[in-house]
């Protein structure tokens, strides 16, 4: 797949939902899914409307591997307000062991098995445009390290992305995304690394719209789950 792409770079796409191509590699989609023009993004999308059995897999086959290097993985994405949202992740490290990432608004609790994690994803921003910049290396290694002692990340094998959501563009980056959210007291005062960058020129939502961006790492993760133990376990609905 996109093993042979240049991971040197600032990126590397793998979808996007604009011209007739529309992604990199091969994915499977369910038939509920329809490519439709989205005027608060300017451009053409994937709707993906339903329950957790409505989603788009990368790559078409999970027996074929997205060879995804780069650490942080990027999809632009507006959830509604009130609607569950799931990205699942096959990572494979340096042993060629495969684990699973599963980081859903259906997670409750924060789940940790030798070969699979799950992780709440409640605190995904609703109703507006998301550059929602996934740390995979950080999620991996602060889930697995721990329970196993596992080596080092290799790769992103596949992407499953279930509704509800649209997706615009998915793809990875060499560094990480300022985060919007990066030391206001609401989600924790986190001090992000001076090593952040913008999103790609050739990546970006047309000038107008309306984006913001948000890194998801495990310790984000955790004072979410702190924040919501507080609050009588009442997990917070961000705007």
């Amino acid at each position: 797949m996109l093993s042979s792409a240049w991971h040197g770079g600032p990126a590397v796409e793998l979808f996007s939902a604009a011209g007739s191509k529309g992604s990199a590699v091969p994915h499977k989609a369910s038939p509920q899914i329809k490519k439709v023009f989205d005027k608060s993004s300017k451009g053409y999308v994937l709707e993906l409307e339903g329950g957790r059995e409505v989603k788009v897999s990368f790559p078409a086959s999970d027996k074929d591997s997205l060879g995804l290097l780069q650490r942080y993985l990027v999809l632009q994405v507006l959830v509604p307000a009130g609607r569950g949202f799931s990205v699942e992740l096959c990572v494979t490290d340096r042993t060629k062991t495969r684990r699973r990432i599963n980081l859903s608004s259906n997670n409750k609790d924060l789940t940790v098995t030798p070969l699979h994690v799950r992780v709440p994803l409640d605190l995904v921003r609703r109703g507006v445009w998301v550059n929602l910049c996934i740390d995979v290396v950080n999620l991996f290694m602060e889930s697995f390290r721990p329970v196993t002692g596992v080596g080092e990340f290799w790769c992103v094998d596949w992407l499953v992305v279930s509704a509800s959501c649209k997706i615009r563009r998915i793809f990875t980056l060499l560094k990480c995304l300022r985060d919007c959210e990066a030391e206001q007291e609401e989600y924790g005062g986190l001090e992000q690394e001076e090593d952040v960058d913008d999103v790609p020129r050739s990546l970006d939502f047309p000038s107008g719209v309306e984006a913001i961006n948000q890194v998801i790492q495990m310790q984000k993760i955790k004072w979410w789950l702190s924040a919501a133990a507080r609050e009588g376990g009442a997990f917070l609905s961000p705007k």
